[in-house]
């Protein structure tokens, strides 16, 4: 007891109480800071929820690995759903897309031609990938009128196995009135993809 009271009598122990109370608050704000910049500079995780699910069906299967193989591509955000079936001349994937994408957005069809191609480069036997979307059907009346309904149709198709593919595209539109658009959209197709077939089809035309 006696050393106890020894070390609290000696000189450097004799301070205000204020000293230490503004002492003990410094310390606790520089903890706090170190505290918050190692928060701040934390990595965050990002969990990603995929669309497609390993299955035991072949077909299915080919969507849940092109999808673990190429998770960044912005297409599969384009997907509603999906239909496969094998009709013993080709395994074949419809895809329907959702209502926010765009048939004449030059963009949104390279989206989903690349999510075509990453299905056909693991494909081992020939496949055909059919994307699917609602189109304005116009059609002039005889007064002069025009009246429009939405008809699905093949947007988008790519057909072939892993060793290689044929792609086309359909650029859907009302002509003449949309002419200067709908060449606009074939061209910048045919640059971005030299070796796809890009065709302008008419919705005036549709016959159902």
């Amino acid at each position: 007891m006696s050393k106890i009271k020894t070390i609290l009598t000696k000189r450097w122990l004799r301070v205000p109480v204020w000293v230490w109370l503004v002492s003990l608050w410094a310390i606790t704000l520089v903890a706090g800071q170190s505290s918050s910049e190692s928060g701040d500079g934390a990595p965050t995780t990002t969990i990603r929820e995929f669309r497609f699910k390993e299955s035991n069906d072949p077909i299915k299967n080919l969507l849940y690995q092109a999808e673990q193989a190429n998770p960044n591509l912005q297409g599969w955000t384009f997907i509603d759903d999906v239909y496969t079936d094998d009709d013993l001349v080709f395994d074949d994937i419809r895809i329907d897309v959702t209502d926010d994408v765009d048939y004449q957005s030059e963009s949104d069809a390279s989206a989903l031609i690349e999510i075509g191609l990453a299905i056909q480069k693991l494909a081992q036997s020939p496949i055909q990938i059919d994307v699917r979307i609602d189109v304005r059907h116009s059609e002039v009346q005889p007064d002069g009128s025009i009246t429009t309904e939405m008809k699905r149709r093949e947007w988008i198709e790519v057909t072939g196995d892993s060793k290689g593919a044929g792609v086309s595209v359909d650029v859907y539109g009302f002509l003449p009135a949309e002419k200067n658009l709908l060449e606009g959209i074939e061209k910048a197709l045919q640059s971005k993809y030299p070796d796809v077939w890009v065709k302008i089809t008419d919705t005036s035309l549709f016959d159902d």
